[in-house]
């Protein structure tokens, strides 16, 4: 929750190409495990509806929103 602030700025920046959703794992614990959800936070990244990316704890700890604003470039490039 409190990578929220941050997540909705990045929304709100990139609404023309991406859709963000947050998801709440402790209330679907299956489909957290279904998606590989291992750790939070963790952001995943779909396209065509196939999750073509995703981002766990390890790379957001060390490099935050940077990477997810990178990852998403990427991926709409």
């Amino acid at each position: 929750m409190a990578l929220m602030p941050d997540v909705e700025k990045l929304s709100d920046e990139k609404s023309d190409v991406a859709t963000f959703y947050a998801f709440d794992t402790t209330g679907n614990m299956r489909m957290a495990m279904k998606q590989k959800v291992m750790g939070i936070p963790a952001y995943l990244f779909y396209k065509d509806g196939e999750k073509v990316a995703s981002l766990g704890k390890d790379i957001l700890e060390e490099k935050g929103m940077a990477a997810v604003t990178a990852k998403l470039d990427e991926l709409t490039v």
